[in-house]
């Protein structure tokens, strides 16, 4: 018997209070006005149980009632508190107009669990819930099992399991067919839709249901239908043919083919349709065609006939590497077979020209060539393809010799570094040589390359002999060498080579030294020609006599070649290393260019990694002083080379010898202004001293010797004079804002530069008496700096660069002062390395340019 216990939550006195308040309230209607809002009371839930069947019976009162249509009643349901109608279980009542409902809750209950229910009904307008109630359900009675909707079937069937007590959520519904799971896909408290399940594996089974754990207490008997055979496509057939077998209640899982006493996988399996594929048979059969289903055989065809399959010959039995053999066979369609291999000694070769009775493979990829004969098997596999998880099966099998192996020089020595030596092999089956080098009596360690075949001789094709030829290595410099064949276990006889050094005869001098000379060489058993010859072991140079320096030459076209660093004037030696050993032409080249080497300096210093193209300096003293940025300024002796780093740090953090402000040599100092201080270096200590003068507001573009005084530019056309101190001279609308960036003086006249050009200050009557514009070469993407700007004797020289490149384009322009035109000197690449360079003028009007650790006198 089942238990119940009731909470009722809504108490009398709640209740009766509830009712004055509803009157209360429709006392202030009109006698034509009905209640807005319906009250429902839910009662107590009683349960009513006995063996046969268990349920709960609902009822619920309207205890007010308006004139809205009720659309639906009934009651709500949930393990939970406070159930609401789209988030639980529903039961529904009939519709009518009496004031009272009632339903039965017939589906299975979990035990031992409380419920809350909450009647409700809806209007065109409102959902009305009444009070919750609570009952605890104890026990459930088990399901009983009435009948099925058919008795026989077949995987993937629904059947419709008839009784009482199952749960309506199909999860709790645990249904077997025997020991074989199965899905519930719907249910209701007395009906139950399941699916027959794949994996069922009996003929007959028993159907149980268990509901929250409890099985029922009876079962149903369910019998699956057995195989019915109806056609066979073909009565013989042999490998690999396809067989189909029409029929119905097939199955992937658990049909199977029998042949004889052969379990055969099926390829391919429907409800009503088999397909299979005719097994290798050596032998000519008729054998007992069945399908087999759980232990049970059901005959197919009496007498299932297969030709014998056999090897009848091959095309041959003498072969070496990338050889085509072809196979002849009896009853075999190579063209329709996807799932074979064949394998030499175990590996897996290529095969083409797949065709009815014969095939073709190539020798290639077995392991042990030294062997004098390889075994040959041609496999398949029982999955549909040589790439599925099937078994491997023997289907032919033999045997190949290997050729005789020789070997022969065709060309003709000596030979040169780097050249080519041709040979022709018979019998080879590999691709190595080996050399080892015999000078003078030496005998290493053999080393080994590739071989190449000529172009006139095809791999794949079987031929007799084959050409190839050698293209020696990096290490195999000038000598003596041997050089002999291994064929995987098989060595050929051994051929001696000589490698004869290189022979420079000819050089042609170039008219300048910068990147654009090209130097024609010509010489005997030269390495050969690239766009970049500097192998690992070999490299073509020019070496500078006086400094010993050395550079790469780069050959473009046959027999030609360029530098890209030179030193400039000079006695240079053109040759050729291998292997660290020098091979120079005898004769000595004579070049002459602007650039003349002077001397050289320790470049390791810091601030010459500072230097970019806009670097700059001044010399003092027989001392280059040089620097830019943050980088620490150098001290270059001209006498010595001796080079040192000189503190940029003067009276002001910010103040770098020579960064981005004006400066000028002036009485055996360098004079520079930051701000609106001026301060001067002192060559002697190497130090920066203030100057007790200062120039306010204004902003100074430029400074200038004149005679025994340095002059002082300002944007705003003030202009300054230092002799013994400093001073205001007096300010001029002509120079005011013109941004001149250098200043020179000559003859009474200071000429002016900008990026505009040339103008020229009368120091007379002070204004600009002449103006020339630069007239740039080329386009304006090219920029150049006044600090690159040079007065010597009576030319003004102008230094600028394409800033699209990496300085490879520039250009020198020089400016008469006599004849006031403009003439270009175009040095091409610049000596060293072509972007850290450095022009500087001393007091004397010498021009040197430093680079890539060099010091060079400009001689234009």
């Amino acid at each position: 018997m089942n238990c119940l216990l009731i909470n009722n939550r809504l108490s009398g006195v709640v209740l009766l209070l509830l009712i004055v308040l509803i009157s209360f309230y429709s006392c202030k209607k009109t006698e034509e006005e009905s209640f807005e809002y319906m009250v429902l009371e839910t009662d107590e839930p009683v349960l009513n149980g006995g063996k046969s069947h268990s349920s709960v019976e609902l009822s619920a009162r309207i205890l007010f009632k308006n004139n809205n249509e009720i659309s639906e009643q009934g009651f709500v349901y949930s393990v939970g508190p406070n159930p609401l109608l789209d988030e639980s279980n529903v039961v529904k009542a009939e519709s009518s107009n009496s004031s009272s409902f009632s339903v039965q809750i017939k589906d299975a209950l979990i035990p031992d669990t409380t419920y809350y229910v909450r009647s409700f009904l809806r209007t065109g307008n409102y959902l009305v819930y009444g009070n919750e109630v609570s009952f605890n359900y104890v026990k459930a009675d088990p399901p009983e099992l009435n009948s099925l909707s058919f008795s026989q079937g077949t995987w993937g069937d629904t059947i419709v399991v008839e009784g009482s007590g199952f749960a309506r959520t199909t999860d709790y519904n645990a249904v077997k067919f025997g020991s074989v799971h199965a899905n519930a896909i719907k249910s209701t408290g007395d009906s139950l839709w399941v699916v027959v399940p794949d994996t069922l594996n009996v003929f007959s089974s028993q159907v149980t249901v268990a509901v929250f754990g409890q099985p029922s207490e009876g079962s149903l008997s369910f019998t699956l239908k057995a195989p019915e055979i109806q056609s066979i496509s073909r009565k013989q057939g042999a490998f690999p043919d396809t067989i189909t077998v029409k029929g119905s209640y097939f199955s992937f899982l658990h049909t199977r083919i029998k042949l004889a006493d052969k379990d055969i996988d099926p390829i391919e399996v429907t409800s009503d349709e088999l397909k299979w594929i005719v097994p290798f048979s050596r032998e000519e059969k008729a054998e007992k065609l069945s399908i087999n289903q759980f232990g049970e055989e059901f005959l197919v065809e009496k007498e299932f006939k297969s030709p014998a399959q056999k090897l009848d010959s091959i095309s041959t039995d003498e072969v070496w590497l990338y050889d085509t053999v072809t196979v002849y066979a009896s009853n075999i369609d190579f063209s329709r077979i996807d799932n074979f291999k064949v394998l030499v000694e175990g590996i897996d070769v290529p095969v083409v020209n797949l065709e009815n009775g014969q095939f073709s493979f190539y020798i290639f990829g077995y392991d042990n060539y030294g062997k004098e004969t390889f075994d040959v098997e041609i496999v398949y596999y029982d999955g549909p393809t040589r790439y599925s998880r099937g078994e491997p099966h023997s289907m032919l099998s033999f045997q190949l010799r290997h050729k005789p192996f020789k070997f022969e020089v065709v060309s003709e020595g000596p030979y040169g570094y780097r050249g080519r030596f041709e040979g022709k092999v018979t019998g080879f089956s590999g691709y190595q040589y080996y050399y080892r080098d015999i000078s003078d009596g030496k005998q290493g360690e053999p080393d080994s390359g590739n071989l190449n075949w000529t172009a006139s001789r095809i791999p794949r094709k079987s031929t007799i002999e084959r050409g190839f030829y050698i293209v020696f290595p990096e290490d195999m410099t000038p000598g003596t060498y041997e050089i002999w064949l291994y064929s995987y276990g098989r060595v050929s006889k051994r051929e001696e080579i000589t490698i004869v050094p290189p022979e420079i005869t000819y050089v042609e001098s170039p008219t300048h030294a910068r990147a654009d000379a090209s130097f024609e060489v010509k010489g005997n058993y030269l390495p050969p020609g690239r766009s970049n010859l500097s192998f690992p072991n070999s490299s073509y140079y020019l070496k500078h006599i006086e400094s010993g320096r050395t550079f790469d030459a780069t050959n473009y076209e046959r027999d030609s070649y360029n530098v890209s660093e030179v030193i400039g004037s000079g006695t240079y030696k053109f040759g050729v290393y291998i292997d660290d050993l020098p091979y120079e032409y005898d004769k000595s080249l004579e070049i002459n260019d602007v650039f003349t080497f002077e001397i050289n300096f320790d470049k390791s210093k810091k601030s010459y990694y500072a230097w970019s193209g806009e670097c700059f300096g001044f010399t003092l003293n027989d001392q280059i002083y040089s620097g830019f940025g943050s980088g620490e300024p150098l001290a270059i002796d001209l006498n010595t080379g001796v080079t040192t780093n000189v503190s940029p740090m003067g009276a002001e953090e910010e103040l770098k010898l020579f960064s981005d402000y004006p400066y000028q040599s002036f009485n055996g100092k360098i004079y520079s202004i930051l701000a609106d201080k001026v301060y001067s270096f002192n060559s002697a200590n190497e130090t920066w001293e203030k100057e007790p003068f200062e120039f306010g507001t204004d902003t100074i573009y430029t400074l200038c010797r004149v005679d025994n005084q340095l002059f002082a530019f300002a944007a705003s056309g003030n202009v300054y004079a230092k002799g013994d101190s400093w001073s205001v001279l007096g300010n001029y609308n002509v120079i005011r804002d013109r941004n001149f960036r250098y200043g020179l003086h000559n003859d009474g006249k200071i000429y002016f530069v900008n990026r505009a050009g040339i103008h020229i200050l009368s120091l007379d009557t002070w204004t600009i008496i002449e103006e020339y514009s630069v007239q740039w070469q080329r386009d304006l993407s090219y920029y150049w700096t006044g600090f690159h700007c040079f007065f010597v004797d009576n030319e003004i020289y102008l230094y600028y660069k394409n800033t699209g490149s990496t300085g490879a384009n520039t250009l020198i322009r020089k400016f008469s002062i006599v004849t006031n035109q403009w003439v270009d000197i175009d040095p091409g690449y610049l000596p060293g390395d072509s972007w850290r360079y450095l022009f500087v003028n001393d007091e004397y009007d010498n021009i040197f340019m430093l680079n890539d650790g060099f010091v060079y006198s400009l001689n234009p």
